[in-house]
């Protein structure tokens, strides 16, 4: 409960998107719903890649394939080479990490990670949830 707590209160800053990011693109599931690798890379994650010009980078025996960067508002996937951009707003993670939690019920997901992307659906349904009420409330 205190890690849920922590989320909640932790959600407006990049450092807690880009901690969780890391832990969650260990999970190769996770990592291609986000990025849409291929399932069959072995591949490893950086923080603070290419001596911290991106937040996180995915690397495939030894070269880079793609980098991830956080802003406040959202997630900006870059491929490597350049060719390609991808925009994430935050709250547009909630439905990809309910399909990853739906892989991990059928599957053999590492519970750590299972319980980590939880609070961190949970925690960003409760900050968007609440940013759009309305101000009288």
């Amino acid at each position: 409960m205190r890690l849920a707590h922590f989320l909640r209160l932790s959600l407006d800053y990049r450092r807690t998107h880009q901690l969780l990011l890391r832990v969650l693109l260990d999970d190769v599931h996770f990592a291609n719903l986000l990025t849409e690798l291929p399932k069959t890379y072995h591949y490893t994650v950086r923080l603070e890649a290419e001596a911290g010009l991106y937040d996180l980078g995915l690397y495939h025996n030894g070269s880079a394939i793609c980098y991830l960067q956080t802003s406040n508002n959202e997630l900006l996937i870059l491929s490597a080479d350049n060719s390609s951009h991808r925009r994430w707003a935050y709250n547009d993670l909630i439905p990809l990490l309910n399909c990853y939690l739906e892989m991990c019920n059928h599957s053999s997901g590492h519970q750590t990670t299972v319980m980590l992307a939880q609070y961190y659906r949970d925690a960003l349904q409760q900050k968007y949830r609440l940013t759009k009420m309305p101000a009288y409330l």
